[in-house]
C-alpha cells in the first residue's frame, strides 16, 4: 500500500513540473495552427518559443504561447526540439573553483535575431520658432525624413535597438527659401500590443541626438546640436510582397545654437524647441547573425 501511494506522489510531482511552459525550437517549415479561428501556416525559419501539452498522457497537440504568454497557437510534437535540459543550469559547478579566462579564440554559439525596418515619413513641422528669429511669417513646414531602425528580436517584451534619420523641409517667403537639415540617431524600443499571424500592431519610443541640425538661405546659416524625442505607432501587415507598415509619429526637437552667420543684423537665441507630426510608411525584413 504504501509503495502505490508513493507512486502516486511521484506522478502528482511529475504532472506539477509539466505544466509550466517551457522553451523549445519549433523547426523551419512547422505548421502552426491558430487558436482562435484554426487558420494554419507554416514557419518559413525556425524561431524559439514556449510550449506547453495540451494533452500530458497522448501527447498529441502542444500549445505555442506568444511573448506576452498567452496560448496562440497548436504545433505537432515533431515539429519541435526540445531544448529545455540542454540550456537548464546544473548545480555541480564548484563555487571556490578558479577557471582560467577564454582564449581570444574560444567559439561560441550564438545567434541573435534582429529585423530592420525602412520607413519614409511625411512630417509637418511647426517652425514658428525658427520663423521668429528669421523675421518669416510662415510657422510650418512640411518634411520627409528617411529612418533606418534596427531592432534586436528576444523573449523580452521590448525590444531594443537604434534608430538613424535624416530629415529636409524647406519653405519658401517672399521670393526666399529656407532650408532645413537635420540628421539624427539613438536607442529606440519597441513594444507590441497586438499580434495576430499576418497583422501586429505596437507602440515604439525614442531618443536621438543631432550633431546636424542647420537652416540655411541667402541671407543667412544657422547650426545647432540637438536632442529630438519621438513617439510612435504603426501597424505591421505580412502580405505577399514582405512585410509592411503604416503609423504615426510625434517628435520634439529641443536644440541649441553652435554657430550662426547673419547679413542681416538677426539675433538668434541659444535654444529652442520645435514640434512635428506625422504619418509613415515602411519596409521590415528579418535577418540574423
Amino acid at each position: 500500500m504504501k509503495f502505490f501511494l508513493f507512486l502516486y506522489l511521484i506522478s502528482g510531482f511529475l504532472h506539477a513540473n509539466e505544466t509550466a511552459p517551457y522553451l523549445v525550437y519549433l523547426r523551419p517549415g512547422a505548421v502552426l495552427k491558430k487558436l482562435s479561428d484554426q487558420t494554419s501556416f507554416a514557419l518559413s525559419k525556425g524561431i524559439y518559443a514556449k510550449v506547453l501539452e495540451k494533452n500530458f498522457d497522448k501527447r498529441d497537440n502542444i500549445i505555442v504561447y506568444d511573448k506576452m504568454g498567452v496560448p496562440q497557437y497548436e504545433v505537432a510534437p515533431n515539429d519541435i526540439v526540445e531544448i529545455e535540459s540542454d540550456i537548464r543550469i546544473l548545480p555541480s559547478v564548484k563555487g571556490d573553483a578558479i577557471y582560467p579566462k577564454p582564449t581570444l579564440y574560444q567559439a561560441k554559439n550564438e545567434d541573435l535575431f534582429l529585423d530592420t525596418q525602412v520607413n519614409i515619413h511625411f512630417d509637418y513641422l511647426s517652425t514658428g520658432a525658427l520663423a521668429e528669429i528669421n523675421n518669416q511669417e510662415s510657422t510650418s513646414a512640411i518634411g520627409n525624413r528617411v529612418e533606418v531602425r534596427t531592432l534586436l528580436i528576444s523573449l523580452f517584451p521590448v525590444d531594443f535597438g537604434v534608430s538613424l534619420n535624416y530629415e529636409k523641409a524647406t519653405w519658401t517667403e517672399n521670393f526666399e527659401q529656407t532650408s532645413l537639415s537635420i540628421l539624427s540617431f539613438g536607442p529606440h524600443l519597441q513594444k507590441s500590443i497586438y499580434e495576430e499571424d499576418k497583422y501586429s500592431f505596437h507602440l515604439s519610443f525614442g531618443a536621438e541626438f543631432a550633431p546636424i541640425y542647420k537652416t540655411t538661405s541667402v541671407n543667412f546659416r544657422d547650426n545647432f546640436q540637438g536632442v529630438l524625442f519621438d513617439i510612435g505607432a504603426e501597424g505591421l501587415w505580412e502580405t505577399d510582397y514582405g512585410k509592411w507598415s503604416l503609423g504615426s509619429h510625434i517628435r520634439r526637437h529641443d536644440v541649441t545654437l553652435i554657430s550662426g552667420r547673419n547679413k542681416m543684423g538677426r539675433a538668434v537665441p541659444e535654444t529652442l524647441s520645435i514640434n512635428s507630426f506625422g504619418l509613415t510608411i515602411g519596409y521590415k525584413y528579418e535577418w540574423d547573425l
